[in-house]
């Protein structure tokens, strides 16, 4: 389950959010943050296909990083794709020295995934959605788990984006492998 918001979240309270399949209480559904901005953010759960799921966020469950909380009740059904609906996603990244932030990025321009990227890792991501996607590396110069862009009275340059060279097209129930991001490598454009 994806939420978008608004403003950035700073937490979710879950003793004042449920999910429930069909009428049973879901327990151990954890949050990560699915963009660097914290204003996208996946609920987990060992989702089974197929099943009806609801989604209960009563006021006060959300809080953004203003101190600000839902003032009403947010319910959302939803029924769990079948692994068949997805993608699988996998890609060796060798950065240059320093730190690095991985991006998978849609055709809308929207961050679907992200990773820090300190050394050579093996990036895995299953469940993705089908659809084309650009690969970009941030070079993450100062560590703050964002780009940052430039400032011009202390003339600090904005942080390097490094562009994959060719769009991903991901599609169900298809398995992508076998793909490296070598910032060693010639022709890589920073």
């Amino acid at each position: 389950v994806v939420l978008v918001g608004n403003k950035p979240v700073a937490n979710i309270d879950f003793s004042k959010a449920r999910i429930y399949e069909y009428s049973v209480l879901v327990k151990s559904v954890f949050y990560k943050f699915l963009d660097s901005s914290h204003t996208t953010l996946g609920l987990f759960y060992n989702y089974e296909a197929n099943r009806n799921y609801k989604l209960r966020l009563w006021p006060g469950s959300v809080s953004s990083i203003f101190n600000e909380q839902n003032r009403d009740t947010i319910a959302v059904s939803f029924a769990a794709p079948g692994l068949k609906n997805y993608g699988y996603f996998e890609m060796e990244v060798i950065p240059e020295a320093g730190n690095y932030i991985f991006q998978l990025v849609n055709e809308t321009g929207q961050v679907v995934f992200y990773k820090s990227v300190p050394r050579e890792t093996l990036i895995k991501i299953p469940f993705v959605n089908p659809g084309k996607y650009r690969i970009r590396l941030i070079k993450d110069d100062n560590n703050n788990q964002r780009w940052d862009a430039g400032d011009l009275k202390t003339k600090r340059e904005p942080e390097t984006v490094i562009y994959y060279p060719q769009t991903i097209n991901m599609k169900a129930n298809w398995e992508m492998t076998g793909l490296k991001f070598d910032l060693n490598k010639k022709g890589i454009r920073k």
